[in-house]
């Protein structure tokens, strides 16, 4: 079965400060997040997670997605996993947040094999910025963390999306409720027209929810595997 991931990016202003506290933590103990070609760590809201049935979860998670209304979250300040000794920005998320990672986990239940931390509450939201990090060193930066005062900061989820075998597959804009392939997700016309729209919403001159219920249009192209992976599919078969 195929592996997909769940995750909603950090963007714009909340992206800069995020920006700020791993430069912050890097310069100060040195953990060669630069080293990698990484992205900046997305917030994992299910997954991994397995499952046969691509179209369903594609199909599940854009309809629920159209019936969540805009979801927002403040930044809270670092937070330490012993268990991984990872260390993470933590997120404090509004209810409605929460509400939408718990459907999600019960909507993909019934034919996906979920995480074990999928299933199970309270869940702390998340973006990971370093894990398995030396003892010695993941006990400085712990004892840091724990006289870091909290920051005042809050955002909205501006998009989720799906991530199939490590690779893009879909994302859904909860400012014009659209579904958008890798391609309009990168598309520097839809980034203005959100950044827009956004600063129309704190201007309290646009309601994104006034659309809740409607289901989107899913691209064909986003069901489209390429070739390679279909030849990988039929060697898995054999």
């Amino acid at each position: 079965m195929t592996q997909y991931q769940i995750e909603f990016r950090f963007q714009d202003d909340v992206l800069s400060k995020v920006k700020q506290m791993i430069y912050h933590l890097e310069a100060k103990f040195h953990l060669d997040f630069f080293k990698t070609t990484r992205p900046f760590p997305p917030v994992t809201l299910a997954g991994p997670l397995t499952t046969a049935d691509e179209k369903r979860l594609v199909t599940d998670f854009i309809t629920l997605c159209a019936k969540t209304p805009f979801c927002a979250f403040g930044i809270n300040t670092y937070a330490a996993f012993d268990a991984a000794r990872a260390v993470c920005i933590r997120l404090d998320p509004e209810e409605k947040l929460v509400a939408f990672r718990q459907n999600l986990a019960q909507q993909c239940a019934p034919y996906c094999q979920l995480a074990v931390r999928d299933t199970k509450d309270p869940f702390v939201f998340h973006a990971t910025i370093a894990k398995d990090i030396n003892p010695q060193k993941y006990a400085l930066i712990k004892k840091f963390i724990e006289q870091v005062k909290p920051q005042q900061f809050r955002y909205h989820v501006i998009r989720a999306t799906i991530i199939r075998e490590k690779e893009f597959l879909c994302e859904y804009d909860f400012l014009t409720h659209s579904v958008l392939t890798r391609k309009e997700a990168l598309d520097k016309k839809q980034e203005f027209t959100d950044r827009s729209l956004y600063v129309q919403f704190i201007n309290k001159r646009f309601d994104p929810d006034v659309r809740l219920e409607d289901i989107p249009h899913i691209p064909d192209e986003i069901f489209a595997h390429p070739v390679w992976a279909k030849i990988t599919d039929s060697i898995k078969k054999i």
